[in-house]
Formats: C-alpha cells, sequence, structure tokens
C-alpha cells in the first residue's frame, strides 16, 4: 500500500513537471513570437509612414503650379505651394540631420533647416519630378536602417501640379 501511494505521489510530481515544463515552452514561445510581430510592426511604421505622410500632402496640393523641387543645404526638398486666407505659402519637406523636416512660410521668406517641424527619423529624401508634364511624381525614401521605399503620385490637375 505505501509502495502504491509512493509510485502515485511520483506519477502526480512527473505529471505536474511535464505540464509545468510545456507551459514555460508556451510562453517562451509567445513571447519570442511577439518580440518579432513588435520589431516588423516598428519597421513598417518606419518605412510606410513618411512617405504616405508626403503622398497625402502631394495630393492634398493638387494644382497648376503647386509642386516644385529646391535644394536646401545640399539636400532635396520638396515645396508645396497652396493659398491660405488670399495669401500663397510654401510648405517644405526635406532631410536634416537625419529627421524628415516639414516647414511653413510665405514664399520668399529665408529658410533655415533647423526651424523645420520634425515628422520621423530618415536617411534622405529624393523626389524625380521629370515626368510632372505627365503629372508624375516619384518620391524616394532611405530609412535609418537603410530600407529604401519609393511612391509614384499622379497629380490629376493640368501638366500635373507644374
Amino acid at each position: 500500500m505505501v509502495r502504491r501511494r509512493s509510485f502515485s505521489i511520483v506519477f502526480i510530481l512527473a505529471l505536474f513537471a511535464v505540464y509545468t515544463c510545456c507551459s514555460l515552452m508556451l510562453v517562451s514561445v509567445g513571447a519570442s513570437v511577439y518580440r518579432k510581430t513588435t520589431a516588423t510592426l516598428a519597421d513598417d511604421y518606419d518605412s510606410r509612414t513618411g512617405i504616405l505622410y508626403i503622398a497625402e500632402r502631394l495630393r492634398q496640393s493638387d494644382s497648376q503650379g503647386s509642386v516644385r523641387v529646391d535644394s536646401l543645404d545640399g539636400a532635396t526638398a520638396l515645396v508645396l505651394t497652396r493659398e491660405y486666407g488670399g495669401q500663397d505659402y510654401e510648405t517644405w519637406f526635406y532631410v536634416s540631420d537625419s529627421i524628415l523636416r516639414e516647414f511653413l512660410l510665405a514664399p520668399g521668406s529665408k529658410v533655415d533647416p533647423s526651424f523645420g517641424q520634425p515628422i520621423m527619423s530618415m536617411q534622405s529624401m529624393d523626389v524625380d519630378i521629370s515626368k510632372l508634364g505627365n503629372g508624375l511624381i516619384v518620391v524616394n525614401f532611405t530609412t535609418i536602417d537603410g530600407t529604401e521605399n519609393s511612391i509614384q503620385i499622379f497629380m490629376e490637375s493640368p501638366q500635373g501640379g507644374i
């Protein structure tokens, strides 16, 4: 009887140990999946947010003569012109100190790269308006981790915003 009882106690303890090990492995696998998922989501956010923000701002500025490319401290700057309260204003998008920035000012005002509102971390931005006469603007971004993204935006206004 004592032998049978000790065998059942050992069996119960062994079963509990197996259950505990399986539970710990399941939690470990779940934590690993969670870590990978959050890293992927962060990478996707970094690679898409800036480009989608610029795309939306381009769509909002879809009118003739509203889009041009300029240079600011040797970096490419996308300049969008829009009318606010009867006066034209320029919105500049550029990368300075590895940060995509936005700056709103009256045309002809002096642009200081440090005054721009930070949008997100970014290594570089390049804008191709060579096909703008056909309505196409190509914006290329390189994120901090070196991921390159590109978006092509069709401007519906006559001459594509020229």
